[in-house]
């Protein structure tokens, strides 16, 4: 299990998710990556 939080800061302010993802070192940090584009494009969205 892997503890990930991904933040994102703009010019309305800050918030940060808290993920935990399975697997081994390389399959959690692409879960962390894909997270953290999503969580981009949805700030970038609204």
């Amino acid at each position: 299990m892997g503890t990930v939080f991904v933040g994102i800061a703009t010019v309305a302010g800050a918030s940060f998710v808290e993920y935990g993802f399975a697997g081994n070192r390389a399959e959690i940090r692409g879960q962390a990556c894909g997270a953290a584009l999503e969580s981009l494009i949805a700030a970038l969205s609204s």
